[in-house]
């Protein structure tokens, strides 16, 4: 009986052994942007090239951009809508999926720019905080759909 057990408890400690080496063989890999082989700034314009062609948003300029090499606290990414501008951090990030995450989430907020967009972007983020803004959880949404296939 206690053989039985004891075969029992390994069999099951080796599937769970196994079912945890699948999962980390089939989970995407983390690159760190350390391994970036190109220039920040070009990937960036990849990556913005990327979207203005594959994402259907209602932008008909592409913005502009600009990279930033200096760690922010607690900023990864800007749009300004008044010039149409992208502002990335890209050393604040530490992988490339995040990197890519951040500019596709900028983007969508180029396409969310109308002439209310700044008016009520604030006025959400004020009322609702940045997290539960519409826009934020828009471009959250779109970054999350768009980041694996860029």
């Amino acid at each position: 009986m206690i053989e039985k057990i004891l075969l029992f408890i390994i069999f099951l400690s080796v599937l769970v052994f196994l079912i945890g080496l699948i999962g980390y063989y089939l989970e995407e890999p983390s690159i760190p942007i350390s391994n970036l082989t190109i220039h920040k700034t070009t990937f960036v314009n990849l990556v913005i090239d990327w979207c203005h062609t594959h994402i259907p948003v209602k932008v008909i300029k592409k913005p502009a951009f600009v990279v930033k090499y200096y760690l922010s606290k607690n900023t990864l990414g800007v749009y300004k809508p008044s010039n149409n501008l992208i502002v990335i951090y890209v050393n604040t990030h530490q992988t490339l999926e995040h990197l890519v995450n951040t500019i596709i989430h900028e983007y969508i907020h180029a396409g969310q720019r109308n002439r209310f967009f700044t008016k009520m972007y604030d006025q959400y983020t004020q009322e609702l905080g940045y997290w539960d803004d519409p826009y934020e959880i828009e471009a959250r949404q779109e970054a999350a759909k768009y980041q694996k296939e860029c």
